[in-house]
């Protein structure tokens, strides 16, 4: 990779180029070529350069500087930068900075100074500015070398306000986490790591290093010395044991893992370190006796081996998780127990290099008959007799599969958050575009009938707006957004229902139903949970190419912390709603991602990549989650793990078909032009009177001027200056009984579930046709007339 120049480097340059002119007797002024050759460099150089006199006139500038005020060079030289700069105020703060160079012939550092691009957005640059003479310019002048740090800035303002949230994450995790710069300076922690270090709070670790804290200096140095190692290297060190004093003056020994961290182009800046405390596991290894009263105890997996690979002892743990009496292994070989082919392969390598003297270390998936699965990391250590002798090896294993799924789950969600907040808001924007053309083919269905020549055309832009709608829907799915009317359902009626429909058109496919007779309520949105199953049942259908079976079940099952933390959900009553199909399955490759945003293993065209990882954010959004078990050649389980509710089902009227006409006077409240034409006209349509209101702050000045007037608002959530909640709550406060209807491209959560939650008496999505509008109104207005009359 090339390295950057320096400013001096640069300005060296420039200057051995204009001595070499003017040694040849060609000033730079009298020949173009010469001034035409100088310019060709700097305009190749990767930062902005120019030159500019006492009165701000530009003598020289590159390309850059051109480009970022959309002007040729030769329209810059010559001219004053103020006459060119669209902000007075900037201008002059440049051309003082300018002139104080001159005068005091010193050198500036500006850290941070803004101007208007081409485009009239702010960039910001940070600029040396240097007192410069030249052929150029016999007075005195300034050079200028200037990078745009604008991107830089964003991404810093981001970090920052995404640090609160990270943080929370980490201190809820049980290990022990830190990181540093390339100098070997905190820059953070968790909260587990700031007790230990004797600093109380995370963000009191900043700017410290190991020498101002708690631990002694061979301490310190040892953790330097490893810091410095990773780093150089780029190499990550795993379960590397190190000393350390804690607060209180506790002396431990520390299992760490340390990985380096990079900067977007690949350069090490800093290491990421997580540790546990294995103090008692390194008192074990110093005699054979205090080590069997330790490891009795312990939940790890230890064994000790001796120099001809046979069990001298192992623990109680380890014995529960192969299912063994002690008999069965102590006194037997390695070799007896694991089998030649296996022992030769795998364990007599790792054995033979710690007999040598060295600590062996590796992390892999075991299957055990007591536990199952599990992510285990596993250590080799030299045992040595009184003499230093290495006469075996202790083995231990240690499940960390539970650390392993936080891991995952963390960059998981990281991923979807990145990806779901793009999602969210094209799908905002592309529902704000469907309304205008629902609510246009709405009102002209009005007008004509079935026997009009249009009426199918009008009907076929509704059809297109409804599969528009139901893709916008996916990407709010996917973006955690999957909630609009959350109301109590019977599960099992839920996935009947689905599961009929589904099996109209796929009948080469036989359907098993197993139900809970007694299954819990759950709150859900009905119609985003029916897309969850279809989506799974799709899926079920495409791995099934020649037809097969799928078994549907019910069940309630209690969670506990350990089966829910992974998830970052609560513990307590569940439905599990599982669908197991007789398919091709998956192999663990595609297993890890099949929830990934656009990960498909369809062809092109096919699929959009967005099904599951729309269930699994619309699961997300109701405070559950999904699991997947497959395997190649024996099918695919998915289960939906739902929280149950407390609530009793409801068994609510079906609402007419048509739209319901009214006369009351209703207040239209949006930003986008497009959404107040279409809806004035549709409310007109409807016969109420209508006024209008672009953002929040029209809105609640209509409510105070026309407070006895207004039966209804109709307020949009996101809006520049005052949004939907801050309008809501003023309207409240003048009006508390007013009936209010949130409309949002958005769905039912975050912002909009919050305003719902003060009181908020309905919610209606866009893009929605004038039936679904005047059925709205209609309710709630209705319900507001019955609850004022008592």
């Amino acid at each position: 990779m090339s390295r950057k120049p320096t400013y001096a480097e640069l300005e060296k340059k420039i200057r051995e180029l204009e001595a070499r002119y003017r040694q040849e007797g060609r000033d730079a002024e009298a020949d173009p070529n010469g001034r035409q050759a100088l310019q060709a460099i700097v305009d190749l150089l990767p930062v902005m350069i120019f030159a500019k006199d006492r009165e701000g006139r530009f003598l020289i500038a590159n390309k850059a500087v051109a480009d970022s005020l959309n002007l040729r060079v030769d329209d810059l030289v010559g001219n004053n930068h103020a006459d060119l700069h669209p902000d007075e105020a900037e201008a002059a703060q440049m051309l003082a900075d300018d002139r104080k160079v001159i005068d005091s012939g010193k050198p500036l550092f500006v850290p941070e100074e803004s101007y208007r691009d081409a485009t009239g957005q702010t960039r910001y640059l940070q600029t040396t500015k240097l007192p410069f003479r030249s052929a150029l310019s016999p007075l005195p002048a300034i050079l200028g070398i200037a990078q745009d740090i604008t991107d830089r800035r964003q991404a810093e303002e981001e970090m920052r306000a995404s640090k609160q949230m990270l943080q929370l994450v980490m201190d809820n995790i049980p290990q022990f986490i830190f990181w540093k710069n390339r100098e070997c300076v905190y820059l953070g922690c968790n909260q587990n790591f700031a007790c230990a270090a004797g600093v109380g709070e995370p963000e009191a670790i900043a700017g410290k290093t190991d020498y101002d804290l708690a631990w002694k200096k061979e301490e310190a140095d040892f953790f330097r010395e490893c810091d410095r190692r990773v780093m150089e290297t780029d190499t990550p060190e795993y379960h590397i044991i190190e000393p350390q004093l804690q607060a209180g003056g506790k002396q431990a020994w520390l299992d760490t893992n340390k990985i380096p961290l990079h900067d977007a182009e690949g350069r090490v800046v800093g290491i990421l370190g997580t540790y546990e405390d294995i103090t008692e596991r390194e008192k074990a290894q110093e005699t054979l006796q205090l080590y069997e009263k330790i490891v009795a105890t312990t939940s790890d997996l230890m064994s000790i081996i001796d120099v001809d690979y046979v069990y001298l002892a192992v623990n109680d743990a380890y014995l529960d998780a192969h299912h063994k009496r002690r008999e069965d292994i102590v006194g037997h070989s390695a070799v007896e127990l694991m089998g030649v082919e296996a022992f030769t392969q795998h364990a007599q390598p790792r054995l033979d290099q710690a007999l040598r003297g060295d600590r062996v270390q590796y992390d892999e998936w075991f299957e055990f008959p007591g536990r199952g699965r599990r992510y285990m990391s596993v250590s080799y250590y030299p045992f040595r007799d009184e003499h230093q002798l290495v006469k075996g090896v202790v083995v231990n294993v240690h499940d960390i599969t539970r650390m392993r799924q936080l891991e995952t789950k963390l960059i998981q969600a990281q991923k979807l958050e990145a990806v779901g907040t793009l999602a969210g808001g094209l799908a905002h924007d592309f529902n704000n575009l469907l309304m205008g053309i629902q609510g246009r083919a709405s009102l002209m269905a009005t007008e004509i009938d079935a026997a009009h020549p249009l009426w199918e055309h009008v009907k076929g832009i509704e059809e297109y707006v409804r599969s528009a709608t139901d893709l916008t829907s996916q990407l709010l799915g996917f973006a955690r957004g999957g909630k609009y009317e959350v109301k109590p359902i019977d599960p099992n009626h839920l996935v009947d229902k689905t599961a009929d429909l589904f099996a109209r058109t796929k009948k080469e496919i036989r359907i098993h139903k197993k139900f809970a007779a007694d299954a819990w309520v759950v709150e859900t949105d009905g119609n985003q949970m029916e897309q969850v199953l279809l989506n799974l049942f799709v899926n079920a259908w495409q791995a099934m190419p020649g037809g097969g079976d799928l078994y549907l079940r019910t069940e309630n099952v209690i969670l506990d912390e350990t089966t829910t933390a992974p998830h970052s959900v609560a513990p307590g009553r569940y439905i599990r709603i599982s669908a197991t199909d007789t398919g091709v399955g998956m192999d663990e490759a595609t297993r890890q991602r099949i929830f990934d945003p656009f990960f498909t293993t369809k062809t092109m065209g096919r699929g959009t990549g967005l099904g599951l990882a729309s269930a699994y954010g619309i699961v997300k959004s109701h405070e559950g989650f999904i699991s997947v078990y497959s395997e190649p050649g024996q099918g695919t389980t998915f289960n939906i793990y739902l929280p149950a509710s407390g609530r009793e089902l409801r068994r609510e009227a079906s609402a007419a078909a048509g739209f319901v006409r009214g006369s009351e006077t209703v207040l239209l409240v949006d930003d986008e032009d497009m959404i107040i034409e279409v809806g004035k006209a549709m409310l007109e349509k409807l016969g109420y009177r209508v006024h209008v209101a672009k953002d929040g702050f029209q809105a609640v000045e209509a409510i105070r001027r026309k407070e006895n007037e207004i039966d209804l608002v109709i307020l949009d959530m996101i809006m520049p200056g005052m949004g939907g909640g801050g309008a809501f709550d003023r309207i409240r406060e003048i009006q508390p009984a007013m009936p209010v209807i949130l409309s949002s491209g958005y769905s039912l959560n975050g912002q909009a579930n919050d305003i719902m939650q003060k009181g908020c008496d309905g919610f209606i999505k866009k893009p929605f046709n004038i039936d679904q509008l005047s059925q709205k109104i209609r309710k709630i207005l209705d319900d507001s007339n019955r609850s004022a009359l008592g």
